[in-house]
């Protein structure tokens, strides 16, 4: 295997890594499902009606379910090529973040180890508000990163845009707004955004974008509310449940990376030493704010309220993992191990 063409030509080796996940995860499921996934069913029903919001989440998966059936003629495989579409613009933006802070062929490593969790697989032909919200995420992330990193209001703009459709999306990525604004209080060269009219766009594109759904939900009784506390359990709460629930999720969750640990211990070499020239403490300071920020704010909120948490609510958690992991040892992979992992990859 020529390994060569992930230094030389990362970009082709990308889109067609892009291409070989949209066309294996839609037509395996097409071939051999004989009906439609749980939740796409669901939200075939749903999507009919063009709602605001609905009882269980906000509307952005029966909306996108619906509109793959009138183009496709309502043909099943459409709903399996939506949830790749999905996944493959998460993986586009976070090969645009690794591309800022890595070079090839580290960056594309880096996208490449996403195949191997779990969510971005075996369970992805499944639309549902899960991998609905996935390309927001990343898109929110990307854009604040630029935002951060230019003097334009552009990117703000774009992040509110995301922001707002992720919320849309599923009301579990507050936990990403969340790990930003703190994220954004943090440091000094981060707190002065706020003395820009940057972050007051991005609020104000994002309420612009939620606002139709927030009415919806009080003249609706704060039916999607009312569900997310049912589904939760905090009427049944124990002392046992703030310590339990917390440390079974983040357990779980942990779980997950062990293909992409093998992985990237298939490139593991002699420790090289940094450039000196680049102050990388920035680049550090976001990743594990964007990486374990959601992840620990979702634990601390269960621990507080004795909540239980889904293991597939995790699903977003880790668009992040492969540039983070891959970032913070790159000191220790070696190049000459690209053949070993392609091939265990």
């Amino acid at each position: 295997m020529d390994t060569a063409i992930l230094k030389e030509k990362p970009q082709v080796v990308f889109w067609l890594f892009a291409g070989a996940q949209v066309l294996l995860w839609t037509l395996i499921p097409t071939l051999v499902n004989p009906n439609l996934p749980l939740d796409v069913i669901e939200g075939r029903t749903w999507g009919h009606e063009w709602q605001l919001g609905y009882h269980k989440h906000p509307p952005i998966k029966p909306w996108f379910i619906e509109a793959m059936a009138v183009l496709s003629g309502k043909g099943d495989w459409a709903q399996y090529l939506l949830s790749q579409l999905c996944i493959v613009v998460a993986f586009g933006a976070m090969w645009r973040l690794a591309r800022d802070i890595m070079k090839p062929p580290w960056s594309l490593v880096a996208v490449l180890l996403m195949t191997g969790i779990y969510y971005h697989n075996y369970t992805s032909p499944e639309f549902n508000v899960n991998v609905a919200e996935l390309p927001f995420w990343s898109l929110t992330i990307v854009c604040v990163w630029r935002a951060l990193k230019s003097d334009a209001n552009w990117p703000w703009l774009l992040a509110g845009l995301f922001t707002g459709l992720g919320f849309l999306s599923k009301y579990i990525f507050m936990f990403l707004i969340l790990a930003l604004l703190v994220m954004l209080c943090s440091r000094r060269s981060w707190r002065a955004v706020w003395r820009t009219p940057g972050p007051y766009l991005a609020a104000g594109v994002a309420l612009l974008v939620v606002t139709p759904h927030l009415v919806w939900v009080v003249d609706n009784d704060f039916i999607t509310v009312v569900y997310g506390i049912d589904r939760v359990g905090v009427a049944r709460k124990t002392i046992f449940d703030h310590l339990y629930y917390p440390f079974k999720f983040l357990m779980g969750q942990s779980l997950i990376l062990i293909p992409c640990l093998i992985m990237l211990w298939t490139l593991k070499g002699p420790r090289r030493k940094p450039a000196p020239a680049r102050d990388h403490s920035e680049i550090r300071a976001f990743l594990l704010f964007v990486s374990l920020g959601p992840p620990i704010l979702m634990a601390l909120l269960s621990g507080i309220g004795g909540w239980k948490l889904r293991s597939m609510w995790g699903t977003p958690l880790f668009l992040t993992a492969g540039g983070t992991l891959v970032y913070f040892w790159q000191h220790y992979l070696a190049d000459k191990r690209l053949r070993r992992f392609m091939v265990v990859w």
